[in-house]
């Protein structure tokens, strides 16, 4: 009955949305709004700064580079990170066994890929399954000009971590005074609630224009997605609230100094109904309960003239988590223990960064750049151990790094453009690295280019694979073993080779196609292991024969992994109301020890984009098509012990919506997300959705 009213609810707020959409056009008035948003669609000629540290255009980087800019943002009233990467080409989204959001580049490991905001790490999960997790619905995008995705190794510029790929977030600076509030509410298809999201930004700059702030925040109040009748939820739900400020000073030789401040607050939790192996025997519930908190401050000091451009910063990125398990008995349905405590964990993250960089003129052929990173991951909690006989109930441990780089862009001539770089990484626990890359840009004519990139990637283990101490879950006499996991000090970072060939044509300034080949080996891959041995809960060797035993499990590094595909795209204005664009990726991802494929990966990846904005109109419209093909998983993608039962799926995901520009400062959309009502919740996705939101500039 609570579904069909709230089912009811939904369709009566579609049908009241759809009727205030179906007011009159304002024919022959274009709103300045809908102006706004019909620009460069291809940002053929935009900057980007990700994939060299300086200003280079993507017809000119040798890197392989998506940028989504504010307009693309817009257009499809992204409200987060996902939102953002769920369409970008090459990019897969899934959720790993625990209902974490994880995020692939070209098949790489979700760890592989390096998350950064204005080119700063963030702070976050510190498990090595964890890496990424939740980031990519936390990220709020309305204070975002632009989010720019490297697909490839980029471990000659940022060192370790950004082995698949990167994915950086450039924030919005202050040009004039103006701010935007917005409200976005969803629904899932039977008809519950999705949740609110609330979001605000403004900024401002005094009449000197020598000082400017901005500052954001949002609100998010996410519900729970049931997937059976006894409250088993497949994703964290609860409030998560941002807010985000920044203050720039620009003194009179134009040298700037930034001050940034962030804040997250976050309340989640995930439910799991017992099971039961009789009706007579009860059931055990849970609940995972975690309440995190982010902290981010940043000083920047820079400045330029025509023959350099430098920059010093340091920045701090603390992250503290609390984790809380709650357990209940029920017999026949019936409560018979309420939920009371039955474990507590905390861990803290800290990230402590010094860094800078100087980039100048050599002549008109050359412009170097050379920087330095100091960095600091330091860890403390109750699931970390350096030492595996103490009995203290909380543990620290930090890994210190200390790295320099230099790059070089070099143009031969008007048509050649070659870019070398190496790294230096030295840090307190592992052997020091070198890292390198080769890159070049040839024209081969004005409207068309060949693209070549050869480099290397770096990834040391975090604090948790070297001394985990943690019990993930519990043996039982009916369920079989828990798991223990226990770090290995022992064990190798990761090592990649990347390889690119690329060939871009543009058709005058309406079309431009990308053909491309990829490589990525990654060597000394980490994965977790079982070691044959069983403990008890306190990670003590006890005998096989203990009902309650759990896996003893640890890290290990294997001989190697292998990416590598084609990918291909097209962008085509069709005329000044239509916008398309296609992308395919073949992925062919396999362990080379066993010849396996890599599990949560589609073979065939086909993507699809029309936006529709009607001249003369306050209208505008825009339909996303993603299919997966040949997709590699389990068919429990829940399953963390014995022998995984494989299949291959093909699904696809359409999504919708409509946009009407009530006056030049008001927006009101309505959209309907997998139009089709694919369900696979252990790909994240949930079915139909739908949207609606208002969205006012001010």
């Amino acid at each position: 009955m609570k579904h069909y009213s709230q089912k009811k609810k939904a369709i009566g707020m579609a049908i009241v949305c759809g009727m205030i959409l179906g007011t009159q056009l304002s024919i022959g008035t274009e709103i300045a709004w809908a102006n706004e948003e019909v620009l460069d669609e291809f940002y053929l000629d935009g900057v980007v700064v990700t994939a060299t540290r300086t200003d280079q255009t993507v017809k000119e980087v040798p890197t392989t580079v998506q940028v989504i800019i504010r307009q693309d943002i817009e257009k499809r009233q992204s409200r987060t990170l996902r939102d953002v990467l769920q369409n970008a080409l090459g990019v897969t989204l899934w959720k790993d066994f625990q209902g974490r959001s994880q995020v692939r580049i070209r098949g790489s490991e979700s760890r592989h890929v390096l998350i950064m905001v204005d080119g700063k790490r963030m702070s976050g999960e510190l498990s090595y399954n964890s890496a990424n997790a939740h980031e990519i619905d936390r990220i709020n995008m309305d204070n975002v000009e632009r989010v720019e995705i490297i697909r490839g190794s980029a471990g000659s510029l940022y060192g370790s971590d950004a082995i698949g790929g990167v994915v950086n977030i450039i924030m919005r600076q202050p040009m004039k005074k103006q701010g935007s509030i917005n409200y976005d509410y969803s629904l899932y298809e039977h008809g519950d609630s999705a949740g609110p999201t609330t979001s605000i930004f403004y900024q401002d700059i005094n009449e000197k224009g020598n000082m400017s702030w901005k500052i954001s925040g949002s609100y998010n109040d996410s519900k729970p997605f049931y997937v059976d009748n006894e409250g088993t939820s497949n994703n964290y739900f609860g409030k998560e609230q941002n807010i985000d400020f920044g203050m720039t000073y620009t003194a009179e030789n134009g040298n700037r100094l930034s001050f940034d401040f962030g804040r997250l607050n976050e309340d989640t939790q995930r439910s799991e109904a017992g099971q039961s192996y009789h009706p007579m025997m009860p059931k055990s519930d849970k609940i995972n309960k975690n309440e995190n908190k982010r902290t981010n401050l940043s000083l920047n000091y820079e400045g330029e003239d025509d023959k350099q451009n430098w920059s010093v910063r340091a920045y701090q990125s603390k992250y503290e988590k609390e984790y809380f398990i709650y357990k209940q008995t029920r017999r026949n349905n019936i409560v018979t223990i309420p939920y009371t405590l039955n474990s507590f964990d905390w861990v803290n993250r800290t990230i402590n960064v010094l860094e800078g960089k100087d980039s100048w003129q050599l002549g008109d052929k050359h412009l170097a750049t050379v920087g330095f990173e100091w960095r600091q991951d330091k860890s403390e909690g109750t699931r970390i151990k350096t030492d595996l006989n103490s009995k203290k109930s909380s543990d620290e441990a930090s890994i210190d790094y200390v790295s320099l780089y230099f790059q070089d862009e070099i143009r031969p001539n008007d048509q050649w453009l070659v870019i070398p770089s190496i790294r230096f990484d030295h840090s307190n626990l592992f052997d020091s690295a070198w890292t390198g890359n080769l890159a070049s840009t040839y024209h081969i004519a004005d409207d068309t280019r060949l693209k070549v990139v050869v480099g290397q990637g770096y990834k040391t283990p975090t604090i948790n694979e070297l001394y985990h101490a943690w019990e993930m879950f519990a043996g039982s006499a009916m369920g079989g073993p828990g798991q223990y996991f226990q770090g290995n000090p022992n064990i190798k970072p990761e090592k990649s080779w990347n390889y690119e060939l690329a060939l871009e044509k543009d058709w005058n300034d309406k079309t431009t196609g990308h053909f491309g080949l990829f490589r990525n080996d990654v060597k000394e891959l980490i994965t977790s292991t079982w070691t044959g041995k069983y403990v008890d809960s306190a990670g003590n060797l006890v005998s096989s024969i203990i009902p309650t035993k759990d896996k003893l499990m640890t890290y290990k590094n294997i001989p190697e992994a292998r990416m590598q595909g084609i990918e291909a795209s097209i962008q085509h204005q069709l005329n000044d109301e239509v916008d398309l664009n296609f992308g395919y990726v073949y992925l062919d991802a396999k362990d080379q020890g066993s010849s396996q494929r890599l599990e949560d990966r589609p073979r065939h990846q086909l993507n699809l984009g029309l936006f529709y904005h009607p001249k003369d109109t306050n209208w505008q419209f825009n339909l996303d098509v993603v299919s997966n093909i040949d997709y590699w998983a389990s068919k429990d993608g829940n399953i963390t012990t014995g022998d995984k039962e494989m299949e291959n799926s093909t699904f696809t995901v359409v999504n919708f919506l409509a946009q009407k520009d009530l006056d030049a400062r008001a927006r009101l959309y309505l959209g309907i997300d997998n139009l089709g009502n694919y369900h696979d919740y252990n790909k994240d996705v949930y079915g139909r959705m739908y949207r609606v939101g208002i969205d006012c500039k001010f």
